[in-house]
């Protein structure tokens, strides 16, 4: 990758605008507008003067399109620069600077164009939509308003738009700034200040005042193009154009066009005009109260599970069948070192006759011609639960590591096979099929299989700067995931946009369920309908960010932190209260629920040797015994509970018959049967 290094002549122009503080951004907020044009972006890895030297890439990604002198850079695309200079503290220099230059960027979408900008204002990290208590984890807009959206409408349900609506259209979040910035600001960088060079060529400079310069991933660089030309600097900075004096490159720049004017973001140590704190009239500030947890009242019957008590060890289960595993072609891999059971192995009773096993049998891998991803093969095997003999077994190869057979209503399922997403009914033959024009990220259907919601990454890199932030990004750099909503039919109903940062939807059988940060512990639940009407649930309590699901039509499966380190878990009502909750140690893990037909649901955890916080790595040998405990869905009452020590790494490695009266387990060398009635409590 080369770079164009700036000029060693002397600057025609050299403006230094300092630190502004509260008198200043008033000043701002009522000044004279610039026709500059600014760039909103957002730094991709985190900049830190210990850690960079002279050369030293710095990526930043756009947020909201732009356009300019012959460049259109749609949102997501990527801004190069290099550091140009650094200057570190020492015994005799108290301060720290960093010099930029940004001097490439992907102009309609021709990666790595020669094409300067030049840094004007910064924004730190703290913003955006980001919810509270996970950090980097935030919600993509609501499906229902996606555009092409026809759910609902006056036609009823109807065919959006082709796949080709998904486009910059749609936006990507954007993070809100200030209506107006000006140039030289910084804003929630503490002890920081930016000095702007002017010259064609020239450089910003960020200072650190007695600190090293550090800017977090996800800091808002504010970029201008209009001011690299010599002619156009001598104009701007004499501000001949419009006669006023004031430059160009003086006046607030107008955030509006980018998305901005949301914020209410103040440098460090500016105060609110007109508002006096507590603190300062020496009156106590009076908390707020403190919000009900509406997910831990009981209003109806609800079973209360028993608390960190739960995690002693459980007699083991008797399975009373089992069938070989070796037999089906399939070992599962219970060595490897993993932060999340998995999902490889899947087993599923699509009817009271037919139990699907579907397995990753290991064989040797190969690479697809069009991307060079990863092509294995899948195994379904399709067995009778009451002879064990086996029906039907197909196979069928698929593209990457990620989930490939979803269940769907009445026996229905819905597998990755190539390019495409194909249907299959309760005998394992094709209803229907979805093509895909990509890699497949997720797929999230609805409890009663009528809405399917399909996300397909949409690459933003070239192949080399993919490296790079492969080596960079411990996550793997952000991609935008096509989002499209099929009925049943296989109708689009919707498209949308979202990052693949942001976590899939979870679809209930009237819309989207969302999660709302309220606070550092604080969340709220809430549907929003295919009609666009948001209906509040519940607002519950969790030291981490909650997982929902829906395991049943009617039920929401929530799955939190508690602040001693422990999980809670909550089978809940369409009103917000539970019809089931319960408590876990931090020895419990891995909690999971999953619904028959019948109207009952089993939820699973996994007791640990030992402790475990959340996301830790473990592996089979640190685990102790899976339980499977069945439970009404009518009032939540227990059925029955199967517990052992001989099971797979799995998520979805058990299922319970649609009656209810039979649970399987993939163990470690056979797929156990254990028949309910045997084990209830």
């Amino acid at each position: 990758m080369s770079y164009s290094r700036p000029s060693s002549r002397v600057p025609v122009c050299l403006i230094a605008l300092p630190f502004l503080f509260a008198s200043q951004l008033q000043a701002a907020s009522s000044g004279p507008v610039s026709t500059i044009k600014p760039l909103q972006t957002e730094l991709m890895l985190p900049l830190d003067l210990s850690h960079v030297h002279v050369g030293s890439p710095v990526l930043v990604k756009v947020a909201l399109e732009w356009t300019g002198s012959g460049c259109t850079l749609h949102a997501g695309s990527v801004v190069q620069g290099h550091v140009v200079a650094i200057e570190k503290r020492s015994k005799g220099v108290k301060d720290s600077t960093l010099q930029l230059a940004f001097d490439a960027a992907d102009c309609d979408a021709h990666h790595e164009r020669v094409f300067p900008f030049k840094l004007v204002a910064i924004v730190g990290s703290e913003g955006g939509n980001v919810s509270p208590g996970q950090s980097g984890v935030s919600e993509a807009p609501p499906l229902a308003d996606a555009i092409g959206n026809a759910i609902g409408g006056p036609g009823g349900i109807r065919s959006a738009r082709s796949a080709s609506a998904i486009n910059s259209s749609f936006a990507l979040p954007v993070r809100q700034l200030p209506a107006q910035i000006l140039p030289g600001q910084v804003l929630g960088v503490k002890k920081t200040t930016l000095t702007v060079d002017l010259n064609e060529k020239g450089t910003t400079t960020i200072k650190a005042i007695g600190h090293d310069v550090r800017l977090e991933q996800g800091t808002s660089m504010i970029l201008t193009h209009e001011a690299m030309s010599t002619g156009a600097i001598a104009k701007a900075a004499s501000g001949s154009s419009s006669g006023t004096g004031v430059s160009e490159l003086q006046k607030g720049f107008s955030m509006s066009a980018t998305g901005g004017g949301g914020s209410e973001l103040v440098a460090t140590g500016a105060a609110k005009a007109g508002k006096v704190s507590a603190s300062e009239t020496g009156a106590k500030p009076v908390p707020p109260p403190e919000p009900l947890d509406d997910t831990n009242i009981c209003t109806g019957s609800c079973n209360e599970v028993s608390g960190p008590a739960s995690a002693e060890f459980v007699q083991e289960s008797a399975a009373t069948a089992a069938v070989s595993l070796k037999r089906l072609g399939y070992s599962p891999r219970n060595n490897r070192e993993i932060r999340a059971f998995d999902l490889e192995t899947v087993l599923s009773y699509l009817d009271a006759h037919d139990l699907l096993c579907a397995f990753d049998p290991h064989q040797l891998r190969e690479r697809s011609g069009l991307d060079q991803e990863d092509v294995r093969k899948v195994r379904a095997v399709l067995i009778d639960p009451d002879t064990h003999s086996i029906k039907r077994i197909v196979e069928w190869r698929v593209q990457g590591d990620e989930q490939y057979l979803w269940r769907l209503a009445e026996g229905r399922i819905l597998v990755h096979m190539g390019r495409e997403l194909r249907e299959l009914d309760s005998t394992l033959k094709p209803v229907r099929a979805i093509p895909l024009d990509g890699k497949l990220a997720w797929v999230v259907a609805s409890p009663n299989g009528e809405h399917i919601a399909v996300g397909v990454v949409r690459e933003r890199y070239s192949e080399e700067m993919r490296r790079t932030l492969e080596a960079t990004l411990p996550d793997g750099p952000e991609e935008s995931i096509a989002v499209q909503v099929f009925d049943k039919n296989s109708a689009i109903l919707a498209t949308a946009l979202q990052s693949s940062k942001q976590p899939p939807p979870v679809l209930s059988d009237a819309g989207e369920l969302r999660l709302h940060g309220d606070g550092h512990t604080h969340w709220k639940i809430s549907e929003i309908r295919w009609d666009r009407t948001e209906h509040p649930i519940a607002a519950t309590t969790s030291a981490c960010r909650p997982l929902l699901s829906t395991p049943l039509a009617g039920l929401i499966f929530a799955v939190g932190c508690t602040s001693s380190g422990g999980r809670w878990y909550r089978m809940l009502r369409p009103d917000g209260h539970p019809l089931l909750k319960g408590e876990s140690s931090s020895e419990e893990i891995q909690h999971y629920a999953q619904g028959t037909i019948g109207g009952d649901f089993a939820i699973r955890t996994v007791k640990a040797a030992k402790a475990m916080s959340y996301g830790e790595p473990f592996k089979k040998v640190d685990l102790v015994q899976e339980r499977i405990t069945i439970y009404r869905s009518q009032d939540g009452s227990k059925l029955a509970t199967i517990a052992t020590s001989d099971f797979a790494l799995s998520q979805l490695a058990f299922a319970l018959s649609p009656n209810g009266e039979q649970m399987a387990v993939i163990g470690s060398s056979s797929i156990l049967f254990y028949p309910v009635h045997l084990h209830r409590n």
